[in-house]
């Protein structure tokens, strides 16, 4: 076929300008449409055909996710702290809300926790009655290692929670004297 004089496509027949907006795919002519065409074709075919769909489709969800995380940091610039992508086919809202009482969160802190405020007195105290800085913040220090030790002893030993607080109470009270 000679493409000089009339290049056109040898599937829909359509003129073009030039021969080179022509694809050539095996030894045929194609315009852009019936390229397109063509290659969503053989990608349905292939896919079809293939033993490894599910390898296929795991790595299409897995190019989908990048390409969404991508599509994020060229919008706002950084990586998301949680990024949790859209579940699709679940609508959340329209899920059952179980009824009742929730149950009350389990609290690591305890009454002879000190605070920061706490432990500034504290410290301020100390250099009242005659500590340098460096032992002032020492003794702090390790009486709030010494309260974490006493409270993981105690509760070895299966003391109760208002046990453990008296002891610790009277850990702060040693300290002062």
């Amino acid at each position: 076929m000679n493409h000089t004089a009339d290049p056109h496509c040898d599937i829909c027949g359509c003129q073009v300008r030039k021969i080179k907006l022509l694809k050539k795919l095996r030894g045929q002519y194609y315009c852009q449409k019936c390229y397109v065409e063509n290659r969503k074709k053989h990608r349905a075919e292939t896919f079809e055909t293939s033993d490894d769909k599910e390898k296929i489709i795991e790595l299409k969800q897995k190019m989908d996710h990048d390409d969404n995380l991508n599509r994020y940091v060229r919008k706002n610039g950084h990586l998301p702290r949680t990024y949790l992508p859209k579940r699709k086919g679940i609508n959340f809202s329209m899920m059952p809300k179980i009824k009742g009482q929730e149950g009350k969160k389990k609290s690591n802190r305890f009454s002879s926790y000190l605070t920061l405020e706490e432990k500034q007195n504290l410290f301020k105290i100390l250099m009242k009655k005659g500590c340098t800085y460096q032992e002032a913040g020492q003794r702090v220090k390790d009486l709030v290692k010494e309260q974490k030790r006493v409270r993981e002893y105690l509760r070895f030993k299966n003391k109760s929670e208002s046990e453990i607080q008296k002891a610790e109470v009277n850990l702060m009270e040693g300290l002062l004297k």
